[in-house]
C-alpha cells in the first residue's frame, strides 16, 4: 500500500500543481490527502492458470489480498481468465461463471 498512497500515508511522490486540480494552487500536503481520500486500490485478478480458479488454494489467496489494510476492492480479468482454460470470450460458459463468486 505503501507504492500507492502519497505522503504521509504513503511513499507514492507527486508535483504541485496537479492538472486534476485544474492547476488550482494547492498546498502538498492538502493535495495529498485529498489525493489519498480519493485514490481507490483494486489489484486485478488474472493467471495464466485461470481453470484453476475455484480450487480451494486460489479462493485463499484472493481472500488474503483482499484482506490487506487499504485494499478497496478487485477487478478480474476477465479475459484472462477464460484463456488458460480455452474459454475466450465465452462468459457465460459454467467455468467461469463457478469462479467468479471467489473474485
Amino acid at each position: 500500500m505503501d507504492t500507492v498512497k502519497y505522503a504521509p500515508d504513503g511513499s507514492r511522490r507527486c508535483t504541485g500543481n496537479q492538472l486534476t486540480l485544474s492547476s488550482r494552487n494547492v498546498l502538498p500536503r492538502q493535495q495529498n490527502d485529498a489525493f489519498n481520500e480519493e485514490t481507490a486500490m483494486t489489484p486485478t485478478i488474472e493467471t495464466p492458470r485461470a481453470g484453476k480458479l475455484i480450487d480451494d488454494r486460489a479462493e485463499e489467496v484472493i481472500d488474503d489480498l483482499l484482506a490487506v489494510p487499504g485494499v478497496d476492492g478487485n477487478l478480474n480479468g476477465s479475459n484472462d481468465l477464460c484463456t488458460d482454460p480455452g474459454i475466450l470470450g465465452q462468459y457465460d460458459y459454467t467455468l467461469y461463471q463457478d469462479a467468479r463468486p471467489c473474485l
